[in-house]
């Protein structure tokens, strides 16, 4: 026996062509353009709190007695509600939209909860829900876009999206990197994350996903180590982790627990609950 080895110069021209041909191929794939929104300087800031969507989650309306959920009906129902609510809010500069923690209902391919492992109703195809998510908050993000001159995004951990969390934030900020209206914004120092606190006028909005502490501490962390709390006093806590709403006031605060934007699993069917999605719209002078 004997082998032949073929080798193929890659020439110049050779080289032009394979680019010319990767070049026609994506010609048709469309890019982001914003369309730039002038300042109405009208000192209002709206909030749009994604808590809870728990995107890759699977419900059977007839095992959980309420709706159906899948990848495509979490993009439908969050493009069709990101849509309602802003049409129904104040016009403003400024969004403010925080993924507030289990945006993705799985950490990875095991479709268990990353701490306690319990076993989840997934779709499995983790690729397919990342991909899935990116495409339908990139809706969600680019039609506000439109309607405000700034649309900041905070995506926080929960204890489903643990780690996941992480590659949906790099894939958005790689998206808009050259968008100069859409911003990620950080606590200054820290790129864990964990918590984000906003200073608009006199209002304090502070986010959490609402996990690993109650409403007490988190408010006393956020009092002890929030730079403008002093500055500020119409102060608002937001989290989510709970699937039901809940509004407390303490001390220089009100806190603020958020219905999920997912309907009830099989699991959490036994708990109850409403779905939901608000917009909260901040004055600069008098808050919320």
């Amino acid at each position: 026996t004997h082998s032949i080895y073929y080798k193929f110069p890659q020439t110049d021209a050779a080289q032009d062509d394979i680019l010319a041909r990767v070049a026609d191929a994506f010609k048709d794939i469309p890019a982001y353009r914003p369309n730039p929104i002038a300042p109405r300087n009208d000192g209002l800031l709206t909030v749009y709190p994604l808590y809870d969507m728990h995107i890759g989650m699977m419900a059977w309306a007839r095992e959980t007695r309420g709706q159906d959920y899948d990848l495509e009906l979490a993009k439908a129902d969050l493009i069709a509600s990101i849509k309602t609510v802003a049409s129904r809010s104040p016009m403003s500069d400024t969004a403010l939209v925080i993924l507030g923690g289990d945006t993705l209902h799985v950490n990875d391919h095991f479709n268990e909860t990353p701490g306690s492992k319990h076993h989840m109703d997934a779709d499995g195809r983790f690729e397919k829900i990342i991909d899935v998510a990116i495409e339908a908050i990139s809706h969600a993000i680019e039609y506000l876009a439109d309607r405000h001159a700034k649309v900041m995004v905070v995506v926080l951990r929960g204890n489903h999206d643990e780690t996941s969390h992480v590659v949906l934030k790099a894939a958005l900020k790689q998206r808009y990197r050259l968008s100069s209206g859409i911003e990620f914004p950080v606590i200054s120092g820290w790129d864990k994350s964990e918590i984000y606190w906003f200073q608009h006028g006199n209002a304090l909005i502070a986010c959490h996903h609402g996990d690993k502490m109650p409403p007490q501490r988190l408010a006393m962390i956020v009092a002890d180590q929030c730079p403008f709390w002093s500055s500020s006093n119409r102060r608002v806590i937001l989290t989510g982790h709970l699937h039901s709403m809940k509004v407390q006031d303490f001390p220089g605060v009100t806190h603020f627990t958020l219905r999920a934007f997912c309907p009830a699993d099989a699991y959490g069917a036994t708990f109850g609950g409403v779905r939901g999605l608000s917009a909260m719209s901040f004055c600069d002078k008098k808050g919320l």
